[in-house]
């Protein structure tokens, strides 16, 4: 049996960036309310600029660092 999706779409809202860099062909980051960076099928920490991605990356690496 074959189950085609046409134009799913889902709103993922977390600080997460592995899991958002996971789950997500496209990643809006906010900051207070106002959308400040677009990464298009982010492959890497690197390709965030903005300083509050920037921030959001060092957290995620710290969260990996702890697990290991």
């Amino acid at each position: 049996r074959r189950v085609l999706f046409r134009s799913l779409s889902y709103l993922i809202i977390t600080h997460d960036l592995d899991i958002a860099m996971y789950m997500a062909d496209t990643i809006h980051v906010m900051r207070f309310g106002k959308i400040i960076e677009t990464v298009y099928k982010p492959q890497s920490f690197s390709d965030f600029h903005e300083p509050y991605s920037n921030e959001l990356v060092k957290a995620a690496l710290s969260k990996r660092q702890a697990l290991q």
